[in-house]
């Protein structure tokens, strides 16, 4: 089942996180402090086995312009 993401805010605005999000995941969960309460930083392959179970689940958000 895909939820559509929540509507756009007056400063964010959210999609579907898609394979395209895997650069700034990475990123976030390879980081030690974000990930402390984690057992380890995921590396690049562990951050996109995240993302794919996750699609339809979880979104991403940007600011708005």
């Amino acid at each position: 089942m895909t939820a559509d993401p929540p509507p756009a805010t007056e400063r964010l605005t959210f999609a579907e996180m898609t394979v395209d999000d895997l650069g700034d995941m990475a990123a976030i969960l390879g980081d030690p402090v974000v990930m402390r309460y984690y057992p380890r930083p995921k590396i690049r392959a562990e951050a996109l086995d995240w993302i794919r179970p996750n699609r339809g689940i979880r979104c991403t958000c940007t600011p708005r312009a």
